[in-house]
């Protein structure tokens, strides 16, 4: 029933999702803040589910970058919630949902979506470019949306830099780090010929949903 969907009223469907974003930032700002930050595993799994009914062709490569970008990007935030490397010293809350050595399973899902859908960005923005060319590019987009949902999701409970209060410059530099690599896989695995609706307006619910909750709570003080 939902691959009928997405053929037959996909506005339809990407139009849920942007209620649900819709929702959810009036949600974290009203006196039922604790409810929906609690929905935020739902809300990743509901972005990411769409972004794969989107997703065509299906191939090797394709599923290659996928499975890639969960286990490196899950693979990263466990080595650095227990060796402060490459991020710096930071501790995950509850919000995030059930952890593998102190680390969210989210995490994985979430690097996925963040990657994938920048990186796509880019290549619809300035395709063709070679794997040196888009590398550096392409890693600078996750790094930015990062910069945006670190004060969100410090306020939220999320997650917390014990030390310091707030990322330090490692933590960005570790983020393109890792970008960087999951941009070079891209590039070798993923067909020319990839194609998803979602992908980009699920770019930018993310980024307008952290953007406007940052500056109502930076406005609040």
């Amino acid at each position: 029933m939902i691959q009928r969907l997405t053929q037959r009223s996909p506005d339809l469907l990407l139009g849920f999702c942007a209620a649900v974003y819709l929702f959810g930032v009036a949600g974290m700002l009203s006196p039922a803040r604790p409810w929906f930050i609690s929905q935020t595993p739902m809300s990743l799994l509901l972005s990411y589910a769409v972004l794969l009914l989107f997703h065509t062709p299906h191939t090797r490569g394709s599923a290659a970058y996928l499975f890639s970008a969960f286990a490196v990007g899950f693979g990263v935030e466990v080595l650095g919630v227990n060796t402060g490397w490459p991020f710096g010293h930071y501790e995950y809350g509850s919000v995030l949902g059930p952890k593998v050595a102190g680390t969210p399973l989210m995490l994985g899902i979430n690097w996925t979506l963040v990657t994938y859908c920048s990186f796509y960005a880019l290549d619809r923005v300035l395709p063709k470019l070679s794997v040196v060319a888009f590398a550096p590019l392409a890693a600078a987009l996750p790094t930015a949306l990062d910069y945006l949902i670190e004060p969100v999701a410090i306020h939220f409970g999320m997650w917390t830099w014990p030390s310091t209060g707030l990322p330090p410059w490692q933590n960005y530099a570790g983020w393109y780090a890792t970008s960087l690599l999951l941009a070079i896989v891209w590039r070798l695995t993923i067909p020319p010929s990839l194609q998803n609706r979602a992908a980009l307006p699920l770019l930018g619910l993310q980024t307008a949903f952290f953007a406007v909750l940052g500056l109502v709570l930076g406005a609040a003080g």
